[in-house]
């Protein structure tokens, strides 16, 4: 196990450092997100955030990464989670909930 945690943190930065940059991003979501969310999103207004989600004892096996985006004439986010799981996690949906209250509240106390 302690031999795949190396690749996993390069996997990660790769994935990490590749869509940092806006067009490899813009590229990404044109390929995979559903084309009724695409059709609401200018992916040209597309802008990586620095911020992380993701709890310090799981950061190495996972990539997360928020982009904020225009729905036609309002801003909003794109949350995106990268993981490889060998096993299904029963309590994704509660991490992702959390995560999800996690940007709510940066985006919320940047904004005051």
């Amino acid at each position: 196990m302690s031999a795949n945690k190396p690749k996993q943190k390069i996997h990660d930065s790769f994935i990490k450092q590749a869509m940092s940059k806006p067009e490899v991003a813009r590229e990404f979501f044109e390929v995979y997100l559903p084309a009724d969310i695409r059709a609401k999103v200018d992916l040209t207004t597309l802008q990586p955030q620095k911020e992380s989600f993701i709890e310090k004892t799981l950061g190495v096996s996972y990539a997360d990464m928020l982009f904020k985006v225009n729905f036609g004439e309002e801003e909003g986010y794109i949350y995106l989670l990268l993981e490889q799981q060998s096993q299904p996690d029963r309590m994704m949906a509660l991490r992702l909930h959390k995560y999800m209250l996690q940007i709510c509240s940066n985006v919320r106390h940047a904004s005051v």
